[in-house]
């Protein structure tokens, strides 16, 4: 990964969630801090913002250390914010916080491991009405050329693996959200890379949770582009001239 930095010049890194397997970090205190980030991704070229998304195994543990955490390149300033890098503006989501807006009675993943006021119906309700506005807008009112949508919960996905009912509500609502609205969806969750582009659908879903927990298998559904089970990462670039994103898989 910092080789791949070094080479794209990175400007900054997306960590799409479940930054702490399997439960979290306890406290701002927790030595996963070092042994799982800061020893790990000490390269020169990783001394850059990361933009950082919430995932479920994080709010199992001590979710509100993360937003603590006050390493100057650790960048999670609230459970959801935005972020402009160049031309490109990153509206980066809570996955479970919205899936707590949508999820009714429905069951939900970990519902029982989650802090109830963290992750209430109600900033739930406040987190999609945050996401609805900002999608609202175009992105040039924000200055930029283009919108990437980043959470931790995929939207399309051919990852064969279990999923509560509540998932399927988000991915729903998500979809009916974000499609035409965002250039590009990033999400982690499912441990497979995969590009999934529909046709009628404007939006390029991008999963990328492969970063090195136990694989899923996947099975490429309607509008798969590529789609592997195997570790690694993934760079997103601004074409020369500005007039393409470019999205490369690194195994």
């Amino acid at each position: 990964l910092g080789e791949a930095a070094r080479a794209c010049r990175a400007e900054l890194v997306l960590d799409l969630g479940d930054h702490f397997y399997e439960d979290g970090v306890a406290s701002l205190a927790d030595p996963q801090w070092h042994t799982k980030y800061e020893a790990v991704y000490s390269q020169p070229a990783l001394q850059v913002p990361w933009l950082i998304s919430l995932g479920d195994h994080d709010h199992f543990g001590n979710a509100s250390a993360q937003l603590e955490y006050g390493a100057s390149r650790w960048h999670l300033p609230a459970p959801f914010y935005t972020h402009r890098q160049g031309d490109v503006c990153f509206v980066v989501t809570d996955s479970i916080l919205l899936e707590a807006a949508w999820a009714g009675s429905l069951e939900r993943r970990f519902q029982e491991e989650y802090d109830a006021a963290m992750v209430s119906a109600e900033a739930g309700g406040a987190h999609a009405a945050w996401l609805e506005a900002q999608l609202a807008r175009a992105p040039r009112q924000d200055g930029c050329r283009w919108r990437v949508v980043v959470g931790h919960r995929p939207v399309l996905s051919g990852a064969a693996r279990d999923q509560a009912p509540a998932e399927a509500a988000f991915r729903a609502e998500m979809l009916a959200l974000v499609d035409g609205r965002a250039h590009v969806y990033l999400d982690g969750h499912d441990h497979t890379f995969q590009h999934i582009h529909k046709g009628g659908r404007h939006t390029h879903f991008v999963v990328g949770g492969n970063g090195g927990f136990r694989l899923h298998p996947v099975e490429p559904e309607e509008g798969t582009q590529f789609a592997g089970s195997f570790h690694g990462f993934a760079a997103l670039q601004t074409a020369p001239g500005g007039d393409q994103l470019l999205l490369t898989a690194f195994d």
